[in-house]
């Protein structure tokens, strides 16, 4: 594994293979960040999915985070993306339950501030 870092500002953006930090290193700066940043937004939707082609079908339909799945429902997921009512609806459920999370870890650090 190798440290991938910003050569401006040092600062560690996580660990790459020997194979894509090469790779990533054959780009410019302003590439890698591109890079990165497709890389992050699958990243998210992994997240929620735990499948790596549910993931690539969802990305390519156009979401690439949970608020971009929140925004449709069930029946236009599918149309979108083409997976099964069933994976839709897994999809959305695990949204949810992430965005309920994100809500309370907010809601704990607000309050935390206050006091």
């Amino acid at each position: 594994m190798c440290i991938d870092h910003d050569h401006i500002t040092g600062i560690v953006r996580g660990l790459l293979c020997y194979k894509c930090n090469t790779g990533i290193g054959k780009f410019s700066d302003k590439e890698q960040q591109m890079v990165f940043a497709n890389m992050k937004a699958r990243q998210r939707v992994y997240t929620l999915t735990g499948d790596v082609t549910h993931t690539a079908v969802l990305f390519e339909a156009g979401y690439h985070s949970a608020m971009h799945l929140v925004q449709d429902d069930i029946a236009t997921i599918q149309h979108k993306s083409g997976l099964s009512e069933e994976i839709a609806k897994q999809s959305t459920a695990e949204t949810a339950q992430t965005l309920e999370r994100l809500r309370y870890v907010q809601d704990v650090l607000s309050q935390k501030l206050k006091d």
